[in-house]
């Protein structure tokens, strides 16, 4: 019935310990379902979204979840808390709103061909999304082959930038030593947006 908090995170449910196959440790936390959505609408999106922005985002991520909990049965747990499944930083205080519109979507989910579809989604589409198999890998089912959508340029992610060492960008492609036609710049730089 308690939580632990660790810095500025609470945790409710239980904590488990388990040392995986590398020996490394995994600190794994068991909540139920509806409380384990309110901390990744939370981080996914933001709070600060319209109602039923963050009702529609809790119905993709309950999906979501459903489909790896079916699927991942023989695992010691169903997702991650990162951006390789969804981002889940425990139960904020504070989050009631989230906690209320999960609440109201309560075991809402998105159904394609009879099946729970498998939701995979960005924070930033650019204007037009790319097909889930190009990003996730996987077949991508007609809901999610891609797109228009009303990009925001105020969007977080709509414009970033990078620099890159040449030699790792030479280790990414592949490309043999010697010279290249990057010009033999210290850093690639670039930008999108």
């Amino acid at each position: 019935g308690g939580s632990l908090v660790t810095l500025d995170r609470r945790y409710a449910g239980a904590l488990e310990l388990l040392a995986d196959d590398n020996g490394s440790l995994l600190v794994i936390n068991r909540v139920p379902v509806e409380t384990y959505l309110a901390g990744v609408i939370s981080a996914e999106m933001g709070i600060h979204f319209p109602d039923e922005a963050l009702k529609a985002q809790a119905v993709a991520c309950r999906s979501y979840a459903i489909r790896r909990i079916r699927t991942r049965k023989h695992r010691a747990f169903d997702v991650g808390a990162t951006q390789a499944t969804q981002v889940y930083r425990g139960g904020l205080a504070g989050h009631d709103r989230a906690r209320r519109l999960v609440t109201a979507t309560h075991a809402e989910v998105l159904i394609h061909d009879d099946e729970i579809l498998d939701s995979v989604y960005s924070s930033t589409c650019g204007g037009h999304t790319r097909p889930a198999d190009e990003a996730f890998g996987n077949a991508a089912p007609a809901p999610l082959m891609g797109g228009p959508c009303g990009h925001r340029d105020d969007a977080p992610l709509f414009r970033w930038s990078a620099t890159l060492e040449v030699e790792a960008v030479r280790r990414m492609l592949k490309v043999p030593r010697g010279p290249m036609s990057l010009g033999s710049m210290p850093n690639i730089s670039m930008s999108v947006g």
